[in-house]
């Protein structure tokens, strides 16, 4: 998908380190559209936070009034918020620890402008939880560039059981990916990218630049790192 600066938007996507995230759409009270992100959890109580944009943004909105970091009753969080020397990514550094088990937000208003005024189209907020009971630990973003092709000259296990369901639903900005597996499954990945592990046999991603009609091809792999599943989704 590709975005033109004449358009009215621009795309934005939160990374962990570089890490893409699936996003839900729902319409708030004050009938500013609101994307909430599914929750993450991190192992760092003084993670920061990057933000990338597709455009170089104005320097004026990057302020801690349009990027903020609140706990769960709403109160708000010490940071510096920081605009990277390229304009196209904006840092938020927590300047007090945050709490084991307590869910965070961390809020993006749609304030946020480019240098040709292309307002943010929706108010971004992506919670976190800090060494959560369930946790996972931090998300990598590894990615996995490898030339495998599909072939089963490498000593692949077939299970065809091995991803019960792939869900993806694409809008305008990304489009996600959810994949849930049987009990076999170590890793997941889709076009060659790790999936993120959710809990529960649970796998998602976000990816952009994805159009309608191509092709999202999922693999896993079993704790051997031998590649047990592997199939083609296309994209509606």
């Amino acid at each position: 998908m590709r975005i033109t600066l004449k358009q009215l938007f621009f795309i934005m996507f939160l990374v962990l380190l570089v890490t893409h995230v699936p996003i839900q759409t729902l319409q708030a009270n004050n009938s500013i559209e609101t994307d909430i992100w599914p929750l993450k959890h991190t192992n760092d109580n003084q993670k920061v936070w990057t933000i990338e944009f597709s455009s170089p943004l104005k320097a004026k909105t990057v302020k801690s009034s349009n990027i903020f970091i609140e706990d769960e009753l709403y109160r708000l969080i010490l940071t510096d918020v920081e605009l990277s020397a390229d304009k196209k990514s904006i840092i938020v550094t927590p300047k007090v620890s945050f709490e084991d088990n307590k869910v965070y937000n961390l809020v993006i208003s749609n304030e946020v402008t480019s240098e040709k005024n292309e307002k943010l189209p929706q108010k971004i907020i992506f919670p976190f939880i800090v060494n959560g009971l369930d946790g996972i630990g931090d998300d990598q973003g590894n990615n996995d560039n490898g030339n495998d092709q599909g072939n089963s000259d490498n000593g692949d296990i077939l299970d065809r059981t091995a991803i019960k369901n792939v869900v993806i639903n694409r809008n305008e900005y990304i489009t996600s990916i959810t994949a849930t597996s049987s009990e076999t499954v170590a890793t997941v990945t889709a076009n060659d990218t790790d999936m993120h592990y959710e809990g529960n046999n649970v796998y998602s991603l976000g990816l952009t630049g994805v159009e309608k009609g191509d092709t999202i091809t999922i693999r896993a792999y079993n704790s051997d790192g031998k590649r047990i599943f592997m199939k083609d989704y296309k994209v509606n």
